[in-house]
């Protein structure tokens, strides 16, 4: 031994380490299995609460924690860049809601809003408005798709398509015009519930029974003068559908119309 240098008895030192070490993880098995099942689980779960909490604490400091409250600002924040809000030209009240559907500023709306009126324009979330025209129109439907006029300086914020809803889903809408100690504002109203039926195939083309998707939202309880033209929106802030008059005709709770039953035909006008 006297005649190794400094580095050979660190690695003869190294060896026996590793040697004892393998000796005893050995011996440490064997009498866990000699041992009697009672004392095996008890150090099982002496090991458990030793390591569980460190591993617990890298999660939590790796993977954000995203809360039910923080999902519906997100998605609130998200739709609303795409809502626009319309009205007569040169009048401030609004008569209906409408949702960007492209990037070059292509609107969707219920058309029985617009029915009463020579000239209409769209206020968007940034606050620019647009003479509006329409270029497509639903036979037998609600739906109506607007242009906006091509001086217009809006940055447009086309909506996310979400897939087909699923019965007890959380949804959300935001309304047009609120009503305030009997005063109308230009403040959108959201309002929450669940998805309680739905019928997403349109049985009869004349439109006397349309595909729909029924919510739980009561309309008497929403706050809102304007419903026609709302989204309707999942916690990912993806859009599922838009009110229409014919689909909310006589009910009680908010309906809209299948935002999926449109997207065959938005290719036609973009």
């Amino acid at each position: 031994m006297e005649d190794l240098s400094k580095h050979q008895l660190i690695l003869v030192a190294l060896l026996v380490s590793f040697v004892t070490s393998l000796a005893t993880g050995i011996f440490t098995v064997s009498l866990m299995n000699q041992a009697p099942k009672g004392v095996v689980q008890t150090i099982n779960q002496v090991v458990e609460r030793i390591v569980a909490p460190q591993n617990a604490s890298v999660n939590d400091a790796t993977s954000p924690v995203i809360n039910a409250e923080d999902r519906i600002t997100n998605a609130v924040a998200q739709v609303s860049k795409s809502v626009v809000k319309l009205r007569s030209i040169g009048s401030d009240t609004i008569v209906g809601l409408g949702l960007v559907i492209s990037k070059n500023g292509i609107i969707i709306a219920d058309k029985s809003t617009l029915a009463q009126l020579t000239g209409f324009e769209a206020v968007f979330a940034d606050g620019s408005h647009s003479i509006m025209t329409t270029i497509q129109s639903q036979i037998n439907g609600d739906i109506v798709f607007l242009a906006p006029n091509v001086t217009a300086s809006s940055t447009f914020t086309p909506i996310s398509f979400a897939r087909s809803p699923k019965l007890g889903q959380t949804i959300l809408t935001l309304s047009g015009t609120a009503s305030h100690n009997g005063e109308s504002t230009s403040s959108l109203v959201l309002a929450q519930g669940i998805v309680s039926r739905t019928l997403l195939d349109n049985i009869n083309p004349d439109g006397s029974q349309p595909a729909l998707i029924d919510t739980s939202i009561s309309v008497s309880n929403s706050g809102s003068k304007t419903t026609l033209g709302s989204p309707l929106f999942n916690l990912d802030g993806e859009v599922i559908g838009i009110n229409t008059q014919t689909v909310s005709k006589g009910s009680d709770t908010a309906t809209f119309y299948p935002i999926t039953q449109l997207k065959g035909a938005i290719p036609k006008v973009q």
